[in-house]
C-alpha cells in the first residue's frame, strides 16, 4: 500500500495520471514522476504520501498541489523538529496519535520518503512532484538497468476474467511474501511501516501513463532493449553525438509491471569523466562568499588573501552547488580474469544465531553445513567464527590465517555450538565485527544464518549500509519465522545474496553457492588519488578505501573550487613525470587521476594487479606490468574544447550530495567508537550541509511547509534521534566531581568516558596502577557510593595516585570530546585543575607529566583496537 493514503482508513487514493520523466547521464539516474490523485470521497480526509526508494537513491525535491496550497518539504534538525513544529501542533498531535501514527527507524528514513499532506478537500484533485537520483548498479557485464518506481507504475486491480482478456499471455504478477512482523513493529499507538510496503502497489482504476527516459551518456550506445514492454528509442534532434536517445513507450501501457530499461554502453568498461559547473561564475561567488556571516566574523582583523582562502576550505561543504564537480565513472572487467582458487583471499566470518529458538533441527542443520564450508575455504583466506544470542562469543579474538591448526581448532568448536544463548542480538556482535581493522588485501565477507526477527532491524541494516564500500554479507533465512525483511536488507544494501530455507531443505547447497560467487576476482583497497593543482581547494568523496567484485562500479566525486586568484605566484599544474606520483601504488589498486580543470582534458592511471593502465580522455592508450622505480611516461594534457551543454540537466549532484554527508557521519561515527568522542564536529558537517543542500542525513529529517502562508504542516511521523544525547556523557561525568573538584578512579568514571579499567591503569604513569594488572588477586576497586554517603572523601584520600589519575584523565576527556559544551563545563574544569595544583604527585612526578600522560591515552585509544603493542607506540609511561 503505497503513494497517497487516506490516514483515517489506511486506504490508497486512486491515482489517474502518472508521468516519468527522466535522464540517465553516466550511472547517474535524475528521475522526476508527476503523480495526479483524486479523493473520491465526500468529506475531507487527511493525506500521507508514501514512496520507497531504490538502494542508493535520494529525495532530490517533493512538491504537491491541493488546489491553490502548495507544499514542499524542508529539512530540518531532526533535535529542532519539536521546537518548529511540536509546540504549536501538540493538541493537533496527540489527537492524531491515537489515530495512528507511522514510525520510521534508521533505515526506512534512508529508504522512503513519507510526507504528511495535511487535510484534502473532499472531490479534490491532489498533483504531486517526486524528484529523485540515483547511483545505478551496473549489470554483470557492465550494462545498466532503470525501472518505474512501483508508486508510478502500479498494477491495476482486474477480476480474474479481465485479467486474461487483457492480457492472456501475461504471467501472475509477483506478489511479495508476507513480511515477518517482530513484535516491536507491532505497536498499538502506531502504523508497521515495513508490513505497509510489503504490500503490493494497485491501483483501483485505469490511470494515464507517460514515461520518457533520456540517455546522454559520455559513451557511445551498442543498445537499448525492454524486457517488459515494446519500447522506441529515438535520437534526440538536440543531441551532438550518438550518445545521446529518447526512449519512450511504443504502445499503450497494460498496467501490468513496471517499466524495465536495459542499456548497454558500447565499451562498459572504460572509466569516463563528468563534468558539471556550479551555479556561480567565480566573481558571483566571490559576491557569496563576502556575505556570509563566518568570512565577516574571520575578515575583520585579517583579511589576507590567505586567510580567504582558510575560508573557503572550511566552509566548501556548504557551497558544493556553487562549484564544478567532477564525477570519475568506471567499471572494470573483473569478470575477464581467471580467478586461482589457491589465491583467493578474503576475510569469511560466520555469523551463527544460537539463541533458543535455534535449539533441535535447525542448529544441527548449521553444524553440518559449518563442516563443510570450513572444508571448502583455501589457505590464503582467514576466517572466523562467531556466535551470538542475547550475548557472541568469538571463536578466534580476530581472524586467523586458514591452517591446519585453525582448522581443527573449528571444527571442534562448530561440533560443541549450541542454541543456548537466549534471546536474538545481532547489533552488538554485527558492530564488533565491523570494527576490526580491514587486513590489507582481504575483503569483508559475512556469512549470516538466523531463523528469527529482531527488535532494531532498521538499526542493523544501517549499521552494515554504513560498511557497504568493503563488506559483502550473505544471508540464510532458516525456516518460516527467519525476517524478510533483515535477511534481504543486509544483502541488498551491502551488495550480497539472501537465501531462504524451506522446512526439509539442506542448508550446504545454498551456503557453497554463495560462498562461490564470493570466491571470485577482488579488486581490493582501492583508492582514487585526484591530482590537482595548489591553486584549487577539493572537497572528495567517497574518503577511504573500498573494494570491487564482477559487476561493480566504482564512482568518485570531487568537488573543485579555484582559488588561483587569490595566489600571487600559482605553480605549474603540469605533472611532467609519472614515476614520484604513480610508482608508489604498483603493489596496490588506485585510481590515480590528473586533470586539467580549465580544459576538462585528462589523464587516468589504474593500477590494477599489478599493472598501470594509461587513458587519455577515456581511452586507453597503454598499459604496463611491473615497472621498475626508474621508468618513467612523458605526457601532455589534450586541449580540446568543454563544450557549453547545460550540465545541469545531464549530472544530478544529490548522489554527490549524499556521498558527502554520509563521510562526515561515518567519521562522526568513528570519533564515537574508536576515539571515544561524541563525533559533534563531525555531525554539525553532515547537518549544514544536508541543510544547505536540501538532502537528508541521519541527523535531519523533512518537515512539510505550506509556501503560502510558510507555516510548518503538522506531521505525525516519529523519527530515531541519533544525536539527540550529544552533551548525555558530559553530564554522566560532571555527576562524579566531588564537591574539592577531584574525580575517583572507579568503574563510573570508566563508564562515563567509555574507557575499561584495565586500558585506564596501564597508561597511567603511576606504576602502582600498572602492577596491580600483574596480579590476579588484586581485588576490583569498588562501585562508586552515592556522593552524599559519609565517609566518601576519607576513602577517596586512600587513594591519592587515583585521585590525581582519574581528575587528570576527566580533563583531558572534556578537552578532547566536549569542546562544544565549553561554556558549560568552564568552572567545573577550573575547579578540577585548582584542586590538582595544590596536590603533591605521588611517586615523585611532576603535574605536567601526569597531564601529557592524560592528553596521549586518548591518542593511544585510537589505536588500541588495531592490536598494536603499547611499546610499539611513541608514548610509554615508564618514560614519564
Amino acid at each position: 500500500m503505497l503513494g497517497l493514503i487516506n490516514k483515517s482508513k489506511w486506504s490508497a487514493l486512486p491515482l489517474s495520471i502518472s508521468d516519468i520523466s527522466s535522464c540517465v547521464r553516466g550511472y547517474t539516474l535524475a528521475m522526476t514522476a508527476s503523480l495526479t490523485y483524486e479523493n473520491i470521497e465526500d468529506h475531507p480526509i487527511e493525506g500521507i504520501f508514501i514512496y520507497p526508494l531504490d538502494e542508493g537513491s535520494v529525495v532530490a525535491g517533493f512538491e504537491a498541489m491541493i488546489g491553490s496550497q502548495i507544499i514542499t518539504v524542508q529539512v530540518k534538525d531532526k533535535t529542532k523538529i519539536e521546537d518548529c513544529f511540536f509546540d504549536c501542533c501538540n493538541a493537533l498531535l496527540m489527537n492524531s496519535l491515537a489515530a495512528g501514527h507511522i514510525v520510521l527507524d534508521e533505515d526506512q528514513e534512508r529508504t522512503v520518503l513519507v510526507v504528511s499532506l495535511g487535510v484534502i478537500p473532499p472531490l479534490e484533485t491532489i498533483n504531486i512532484l517526486v524528484s529523485t537520483s540515483s547511483e545505478l548498479r551496473t549489470l554483470p557485464k557492465g550494462g545498466i538497468r532503470v525501472t518505474s518506481p512501483p508508486v508510478c507504475s502500479p498494477r491495476v486491480q482486474r477480476s480474474v476474467k479481465e485479467e486474461q482478456a487483457f492480457s492472456p499471455s501475461t504471467p501472475a504478477p509477483f506478489v511479495n511474501q508476507k513480511h515477518i512482523v517482530g513484535a516491536h513493529e507491532q505497536m498499538a499507538s502506531g502504523v508497521c511501516l515495513a508490513a505497509m510496503l510489503e504490500e503490493e502497489t494497485i491501483n483501483s482504476i485505469d490511470y494515464e501513463f507517460n514515461f520518457h527516459l533520456e540517455i546522454r551518456g559520455p559513451y557511445l550506445l551498442a543498445g537499448v532493449e525492454s524486457p517488459s514492454h515494446a519500447i522506441r528509442a529515438d535520437a534526440d534532434p538536440s543531441a551532438r553525438s550518438a550518445t545521446s536517445i529518447v526512449v519512450t513507450l511504443a504502445d499503450k501501457y497494460t498496467y501490468d509491471c513496471p517499466v524495465e530499461i536495459l542499456i548497454y554502453p558500447s565499451e562498459p568498461h572504460l572509466p569516463h569523466v563528468l563534468i558539471e559547473d556550479g551555479d556561480m561564475t567565480p566573481e558571483e561567488y566571490d559576491e557569496h562568499l563576502k556575505g556570509r556571516s563566518d568570512y565577516i566574523k574571520a575578515t575583520k582583523k585579517d583579511i589576507t588573501n590567505e586567510k580567504t582562502v582558510d575560508i573557503i576550505r572550511k566552509r566548501l561543504h556548504k557551497d558544493i552547488l556553487h562549484n564544478p564537480v567532477v564525477m570519475l565513472n568506471f567499471c572494470p572487467n573483473l569478470s575477464s580474469t581467471t580467478s586461482d582458487l589457491r589465491s583467493i583471499q578474503g576475510e569469511f566470518i560466520f555469523l551463527i544465531d544460537r539463541s533458543g529458538s535455534m535449539s533441535g533441527v535447525n542448529i544441527n542443520r548449521v553444524k553440518d553445513a559449518m563442516v563443510v564450508i570450513l572444508k571448502s575455504l583455501f589457505p590464503a583466506c582467514l576466517f572466523n567464527i562467531v556466535g551470538f544470542g542475547s550475548k557472541f562469543k568469538t571463536l578466534f579474538v580476530t581472524s586467523q590465517s586458514y591452517n591446519e591448526e585453525s582448522l581443527a581448532l573449528a571444527c571442534e568448536h562448530v561440533k560443541k555450538i549450541r542454541a543456548d544463548m537466549g534471546g536474538t542480538n545481532i547489533l552488538a556482535p554485527l558492530n564488533w565485527i565491523l570494527r576490526q581493522p580491514m587486513q590489507r588485501g582481504h575483503p569483508r565477507l559475512l556469512f549470516l544464518l538466523t531463523d528469527g526477527a529482531v527488535s532494531n532491524t532498521g538499526k542493523v541494516i544501517e549499521l552494515l549500509r554504513s560498511h557497504a564500500r568493503f563488506t559483502r554479507c550473505y544471508t540464510f533465512g532458516i525456516g518460516q519465522g527467519a525476517c524478510r525483511r533483515l535477511v534481504l536488507g543486509l544483502a541488498a544494501v551491502s551488495r550480497g545474496t539472501a537465501e531462504f530455507l524451506a522446512e526439509g531443505e539442506r542448508l550446504q547447497p545454498k551456503m557453497i553457492k554463495s560462498l562461490k560467487k564470493s570466491m571470485t576476482s577482488v579488486l581490493t583497497d582501492i583508492s582514487i588519488e585526484w591530482l590537482y593543482p595548489e591553486t584549487k581547494e577539493i572537497l572528495l568523496s567517497p574518503v577511504g578505501v573500498s573494494c570491487l567484485f564482477p559487476g561493480d562500479r566504482l564512482i568518485g566525486y570531487s568537488v573543485v573550487c579555484d582559488t588561483s586568484r587569490y595566489h600571487s605566484n600559482p605553480k605549474s599544474v603540469s605533472h611532467p613525470s609519472i614515476h614520484p606520483s604513480i610508482l608508489k601504488y604498483i603493489h596496490r589498486s588506485a585510481i590515480i587521476l590528473c586533470i586539467n580543470t580549465h580544459t576538462y582534458m585528462y589523464i587516468l592511471y589504474v593500477c590494477m594487479y599489478r599493472y598501470i593502465y594509461i587513458y587519455k580522455c577515456g581511452k586507453k592508450i597503454s598499459f604496463h606490468y611491473m615497472l621498475p622505480s626508474c621508468w618513467k611516461v612523458q605526457w601532455e594534457i589534450c586541449m580540446i574544447s568543454a563544450g557549453t551543454e547545460n550540465h545541469s540537466e545531464l549530472l544530478a549532484l544529490a548522489p554527490l550530495l549524499c556521498s558527502i554527508i554520509q563521510d562526515f557521519e561515518h567519521m562522526a561515527d568513528k570519533e564515537c567508537e574508536i576515539e571515544h568522542g561524541s563525533g559533534r564536529r563531525h555531525q554539525l558537517y553532515a547537518i549544514h550541509t544536508s541543510k544547505a543542500c536540501n538532502v537528508l542525513s541521519k541527523y535531519t529529517a523533512f518537515v512539510p511547509i505550506d509556501l503560502d502562508s510558510n507555516e510548518y504542516l503538522p506531521t505525525f511521523i516519529e523519527y530515531s534521534h541519533p544525536g539527540r544525547h550529544y552533551g548525555f556523557y558530559f553530564l554522566l561525568q560532571v555527576l562524579l566531581q566531588l564537591s574539592c573538584g577531584a574525580f575517583m578512579l572507579d568503574s563510573a568514571l570508566c563508564d562515563a568516558i567509555n574507557v575499561p579499567m584495565d586500558k585506564l591503569k596501564w597508561t597511567s604513569p603511576f606504576t602502582s596502577h600498572r602492577i596491580s594488572l600483574t596480579h590476579e588477586l588484586v581485588s576490583q576497586i569498588a562501585e562508586t557510593p552515592w556522593l552524599g554517603s559519609p565517609g566518601i572523601l576519607q576513602r577517596a584520600m586512600q587513594d591519592p595516585e587515583g585521585m590525581v589519575w582519574a581528575t587528570a584523565v576527566a580533563l583531558a576527556w572534556l578537552e578532547h570530546n566536549s569542546a562544544s559544551y565549553f561554556i558549560e563545563w568552564e568552572l567545573i574544569a577550573a575547579k578540577a585543575s585548582m584542586w590538582l595544583d595544590e596536590q603533591i604527585i605521588p611517586e615523585g612526578r611532576d603535574l605536567a607529566a601526569v597531564k601529557a600522560a592524560a592528553n596521549q591515552l586518548f591518542i593511544i585509544l585510537r589505536h588500541w583496537d588495531e592490536n598494536l603493542q603499547l611499546n610499539m607506540l611513541c608514548y610509554n609511561p615508564n618514560s614519564m
